[in-house]
């Protein structure tokens, strides 16, 4: 991203909507960047490359959760 970091956007779309479910994927094995991720409150944080069938449970578990909100 030409402006900003991937964590800084984390903050940003955070502090818009706290619900909102972030996915991060990266090729840095960083244990800084996976800590402070889940400070910001990240759904899921995933190795690159990643594991098609990883993504697809991951993003089935995201709109899972998305729907059981919108019920509440």
């Amino acid at each position: 991203m030409p402006n900003m970091d991937g964590l800084t956007l984390l903050e940003h779309i955070k502090h818009i909507n706290p619900e909102t479910k972030t996915i991060i994927m990266s090729a840095f094995d960083d244990k800084d960047l996976l800590y402070k991720s889940i400070e910001l409150g990240v759904f899921r944080y995933l190795n690159k490359p990643v594991n098609i069938n990883e993504l697809a449970d991951v993003l089935h578990k995201a709109v899972t959760g998305i729907q059981m909100l919108l019920m509440l």
